[in-house]
């Protein structure tokens, strides 16, 4: 307990939290990454700083966010952030390559994180069970995502680099 300590600006007010998870990739020079945790008041994932808890951006247009999860395929150099969407009974992959956290630049030049964009034109949609709840990437083989459908009692995996349902159970 000696090594803990309580983050400057805590508790951090954030409406109805549901799922969270925290960004791999990180800046080792800062020792620095992103949390995303939905907000389910504002119907928003919040981008949050790891180092502060500061609330650096939003992603937006859910009806219903619930869950949250990360798939990485290190081979296409890509990393997903997988919602679920209890409303529209789907999971929303929003793609997280457009977010650096590499913290290098040009004395007094703003930090990227402060200009976080949202960028819903390249957002995948797959269509799952009824009242898509709990997501969880398979952080080993890094082809499946699996959905609990709480409103049908079901499981949807998906592969997530093409948006392929591969079984609903």
């Amino acid at each position: 307990l000696s090594l803990m300590a309580v983050v400057p600006g805590s508790p951090i007010q954030v409406g109805r939290p549901g799922g969270m998870v925290v960004d791999p990739r990180w800046d080792p020079a800062t020792f620095h990454t992103f949390l995303y945790m939905v907000d389910e008041r504002s119907k928003s994932v919040m981008v949050l700083d790891s180092r502060s808890g500061k609330v650096l951006g939003r992603f937006a247009g859910f009806g219903s966010p619930r869950d949250v999860t990360i798939s990485t395929n290190f081979g296409r150099n890509a990393t997903t952030l997988w919602v679920t969407d209890f409303a529209a009974q789907q999971a929303v992959g929003v793609d997280l390559n457009a977010i650096t956290v590499s913290f290098t630049g040009q004395p007094g030049a703003g930090s990227p994180c402060d200009a976080i964009k949202d960028q819903q034109n390249s957002r995948v949609f797959v269509k799952t069970g009824r009242g898509p709840t709990g997501i969880a990437a398979d952080s080993y083989v890094n082809s499946r995502v699996m959905v609990c459908n709480t409103l049908d009692d079901s499981v949807t995996v998906f592969e997530p680099t093409t948006g392929t349902v591969r079984n609903t159970a």
